[in-house]
């Protein structure tokens, strides 16, 4: 629980004539991690033979599949093929020529008429700008003397361009409708230099009318024809198309399913060594599993295949596989967030399920948070069932509400304020309610801050410490140097925090101060002997790794300040009149708002305690996933 689960690190010998048997039961069996390997004087691994073929009908089939309708490919269902490689590789050529060029062509075919559509649309709506020129031919206007220019241009121009034209030249032609910022201008072609620079100088943008039109409104016409029967013609494609893939995509996903798990047989094979008739594949296998993995070949290949326990040597990195009881998964999500451990170290999963949900109640610390908190959980979790993150998030959240209820309980916190307060706001209403308080809180966290503050600073102090004692027992049993050294930190913490609470702060008799300056010197003694003089550089880091910790009072009082500021606004009074109707949902949605940010700002905050100032005193990480070389389906 407190370790990763127990890998085994295994080699199997097996002739080459039954490899592909022994990778097909390793894949359907999904508990070894096969990792590359070279021993000396045996070949390097290579795919099987028949990779190359599988490999190009994956190809061509996924080629297919992206040529399919997409709603129906999306829709669809694979068909389960009951089929061996060799005859998958013939079906997947056969449906290759049934339908792998009908397919390519009809894409093709829609590509085109997709963009002879947006060609006429753009087209249809320069002629409808140009049908303010009703009855003018077009094709008429240009000949061997004259020629036109049209487009539109800012209507303050308009003046200005029949003025330098008309000027130039009386035999112009100039057009521009009021009721349209668009101008026509006819003129002789020695003058196009001219006209070109006055209408740039205005302005003019240039319409590109469609080759051969005459006048707009036959043009128009005509392209609408040319817009339907292209429409028609797409659409016959497209249900051609549909057709197709309802008829075949079930079919192709099963075929690309089938090969694409014949090509991770094939191609696993490149991680093995070989030798002219034997083939030797090594990886890591969990413990658990280890003994049917044994069974398994020996009861189908007997001597043709012999698994072998491979001891671990001191530069081996097993792979992870995190074991820690349900009720604390949510917690995994840190621990694979920030750094997995390495096979060495312990999980800190379950200590996270611990000491997280704890500070996270001593900084929310407030009755009504907390069940706000669970209801803000609660959705959370229905919102983002299939979001592992936000799952994750929400379920922690939910779990540290119940700490959150119980520190406020402590406090006496509902809301930001005292029980007795929303008692005596009930009575003033008029309710028969005592107003006598039930009980009374251990401490006021706004008014005793500073003992907050000392409590706070002490929780650091032991959680730090625990920090230490985890990582002495983690490097116990093949680091014992280093592990030594983590109980002189716990002696440099032990010592100083004792001398500076009887010598400085005296609040502990000062009996306490030379056994803990005595505690202090020998630690560090032990420390410079065990890690080297520079790590008495670190010594200011472990005072402010216990100091980060007064962020939970801070954070805390933060919340309570920002709750006692919404009910000295909003608290619904007798007095208010009718305004206090208003102020209930306005109170209750303000008091939502602060439990959530209490509850992102607490998560962050505890988030960066455990993962920095105590993860780090017994986790070094960089544990790689186990990753079994198994089946995986499509959809």
């Amino acid at each position: 629980m407190l370790k990763p689960a127990k890998m085994k690190k295994i080699r199997i010998f097996a002739l080459k004539s039954i490899l592909p048997e022994i990778i097909k039961v390793l894949h359907q069996m999904g508990v070894m991690e096969i990792r590359k390997f070279r021993i000396e004087g045996l070949e390097d691994g290579r795919p099987l033979p028949f990779f190359d073929n599988v490999s190009t009908q994956l190809v061509r089939l996924r080629g297919m599949l992206a040529l399919m309708d997409k709603d129906v490919v999306a829709s669809s269902k694979l068909e389960p093929l009951e089929i061996s490689g060799s005859e998958a590789i013939s079906e997947a050529e056969k449906i290759n020529s049934l339908i792998g060029g009908r397919l390519l062509t009809i894409a093709q075919e829609i590509t085109a008429l997709n963009e002879e559509i947006s060609k006429i649309n753009t087209q249809i709506k320069i002629v409808e700008k140009l049908e303010v020129f009703k009855g003018i031919d077009f094709h008429a206007l240009s000949t061997k003397r004259m020629t036109f220019a049209v487009g539109e241009i800012p209507s303050a121009k308009r003046d200005i361009v029949r003025k330098q034209l008309g000027e130039e030249d009386t035999e112009t032609t100039i057009l521009a409708p009021e009721e349209a910022n668009i101008i026509l201008v006819i003129y002789d072609r020695g003058k196009e230099i001219f006209v070109e620079r006055v209408l740039s100088e205005c302005g003019f943008s240039a319409l590109q009318i469609p080759e051969g039109m005459r006048t707009p409104e036959e043009e128009r016409l005509r392209l609408k024809m040319r817009l339907e029967d292209g429409k028609k013609a797409l659409k016959n494609f497209n249900d051609e198309r549909r057709e197709l893939s309802e008829k075949y995509v079930s079919r192709v996903l099963g075929l690309i399913e089938l090969l694409e798990i014949e090509a991770a047989r094939s191609e696993i094979s490149s991680r093995f060594a070989f030798s002219d008739n034997l083939s030797v594949m090594q990886g890591w296998i969990k413990e658990t599993d280890f003994g049917r993995l044994s069974k398994t070949l020996a009861e189908l290949f007997g001597e043709y295949a012999i698994l072998e326990d491979v001891p671990l040597d001191e530069h081996d990195q097993p792979p992870i596989v995190l074991d820690n009881p349900a009720y604390s998964h949510p917690f995994e999500f840190i621990t694979k967030s920030f750094s997995m451990p390495n096979y060495f170290e312990l999980d800190p999963t379950v200590i996270y399920f611990i000491s997280l949900p704890l500070i996270y109640g001593v900084v929310v610390g407030d009755v009504f948070y907390g069940l706000l908190s669970l209801l803000i959980a609660s959705w959370f979790l229905r919102k983002f069932e299939r979001s592992y993150v936000m799952t994750s998030i929400a379920s922690i959240w939910y779990i540290s509400a119940f700490p959150s209820i119980f520190f406020g309980l402590l406090f006496d916190e509902w809301g930001g304020a005292s029980h007795a307060a929303w008692l005596t706001l009930l009575a003033k209403w008029g309710l028969p309610i005592p107003v006598t308080p039930l009980y009374h809180g251990v401490l006021s966290r706004l008014h005793d801050f500073p003992l907050l503050l000392g409590i706070t600073l002490l929780i650091g102090a032991v959680h730090i410490g625990i920090g230490f004692l985890l990582g002495a027992y983690s490097l116990w049993e093949h680091h014992r140097k280093h592990a030594y050294a983590k109980l002189a930190w716990l002696g440099i913490e032990i010592g100083g925090a004792f001398a500076v609470c009887s010598g400085f702060l005296q609040i502990l008799p000062s009996l306490f101060l030379t056994p803990s300056l005595v505690l202090l010197i020998v630690s560090i003694g032990a420390m410079v002997f065990f890690e080297g003089a520079i790590a008495i550089f670190e010594l200011p880091s472990l005072v402010g790794n216990i100091l980060s910790y007064a962020r939970i009072a801070a954070v805390g009082v933060s919340g309570v300040v920002l709750a006692e500021i919404i009910n000295e606004f909003f608290m619904p009074l007798p007095q208010a009149g009718i305004a206090a109707i208003l102020f209930v949902p306005l109170l209750i949605i303000l008091h939502m708002v602060n439990t959530f940010i209490a509850m992102f700002e607490s998560l962050i905050q505890i988030g960066r305690l455990n993962v920095i100032e105590f993860k780090s005193k017994f986790m070094l990480g960089g544990g790689i996933p186990f990753s079994p070389f198994m089946l995986k389906k499509m959809r």
